[in-house]
């Protein structure tokens, strides 16, 4: 409600001239503080509107202590596997991680502990070939009593990872060799044979084929064979078959350089026609992929032979030397790369030209 002007209640004071208090303020107030306080007010009204959610997620941002990080071993080497060769080596081959740099090899020979036998880089390991990560080392065996080895990875950052299960060897009389190594050579494969090793107290289990193939059979086909390139093989008997392998050595290798000595297929389909401006002969192309040409043949009636044409490079040629009044035969072979020929084809007679 308003009241009117002359309402009997005391109104405000009035305000001498430079006096900056607000009306009906206290002393100490003035229109200054006034206005800070409002603007206090208005600042603190946006946040009054803040989600509480938001709040105390606010809160829990404060940075806490230091956390080190998680420890963890250094990754192992794993599928250790050791092959006896002959009587006085043992192969050990393994698969090692990644990022190794060094590696361990520990042996413990009858009732005594693992202990370390060597350590070495592993950049100085020998690469087994068709594995990126898989690698060899050769070491003396011990005929004297069995031995469990195991190998173990150094990390400069974490460390010595957990070894390899053990791998317990005890020496034993290796076979002896196979004989008569021969090699048959197969336009698409060599054929690797040979022989039983001489009877011996040391039965054979099978053989290994160089060094990597376990077979049962006193043969190896090899597939896929680069003529013109040297091909090393060899074959080691078995006596046991399993995690230590024991196998003979020293059994030497055979060396060859398979050669191309095939011939391409024989032409088939040979056709002639008799044509005003001579023989027209067709026949059905050879799929070889060496093939290099064809070779022509024509025999006259006595039966002497005679190259009409040379390294033809389609199933077609027009004979313009013919004779027209006789009767001739023609053949045709196919040739390769290498000049290996093929065999005739069957003869086609074309007989004289009518009068």
């Amino acid at each position: 409600m308003r009241l009117p002007a002359e309402s009997g209640l005391p109104g405000p004071a009035p305000r001498e001239p430079g006096d900056r208090r607000a009306p009906g303020g206290d002393p100490g107030q003035t229109d200054h503080g006034d206005r800070r306080d409002g603007r206090q007010r208005r600042g603190l009204l946006p946040w009054l509107g803040l989600p509480a959610w938001l709040l105390l997620l606010a809160a829990c941002a404060k940075v806490g202590d230091p956390v080190p990080p998680e420890a963890r071993p250094a990754e192992p080497a794993a599928d250790l596997v050791i092959t006896q060769r002959g009587s006085d080596l043992l192969v050990l081959e393994f698969t090692l991680p990644a990022d190794a740099r060094d590696v361990e090899v520990l042996r413990g020979c009858g009732s005594e502990p693992p202990t370390a036998l060597l350590s070495l880089r592993s950049g100085g390991l020998q690469a087994v070939e068709g594995s990126p990560r898989r690698r060899r080392l050769e070491l003396a065996a011990q005929p004297a009593q069995p031995c469990h080895y195991a190998v173990r990875v150094l990390d400069p950052r974490y460390g010595r990872s957990v070894p390899t299960p053990p791998v317990w060897v005890q020496w034993t009389q290796p076979p002896p060799c196979p004989r008569n190594p021969r090699a048959e050579v197969f336009p698409d494969h060599v054929l690797f044979r040979w022989d039983p090793p001489e009877a011996s107290a040391t039965p054979v289990a099978g053989y290994l084929v160089n060094g990597r193939h376990l077979v049962f059979d006193t043969r190896f086909r090899i597939e896929g064979v680069s003529f013109g390139t040297p091909l090393t093989l060899t074959v080691d008997a078995v006596s046991r078959v399993g995690n230590p392998m024991v196998v003979s050595a020293g059994c030497g290798e055979l060396r060859l350089v398979p050669r191309d000595t095939f011939p391409p297929a024989v032409p088939e389909g040979l056709r002639a026609v008799r044509l005003p401006g001579g023989v027209q002969l067709l026949w059905d192309p050879v799929a070889d992929p060496d093939l290099r040409g064809y070779r022509l043949y024509r025999r006259d009636r006595s039966g002497v032979r005679t190259v009409v044409a040379e390294l033809v490079p389609s199933n077609q040629y027009l004979d313009t030397d013919a004779a027209s009044r006789q009767l001739v035969y023609y053949e045709v072979t196919a040739l390769d790369g290498q000049g290996n020929e093929s065999g005739p084809s069957a003869a086609v007679e074309v007989p004289p030209e009518a009068r």
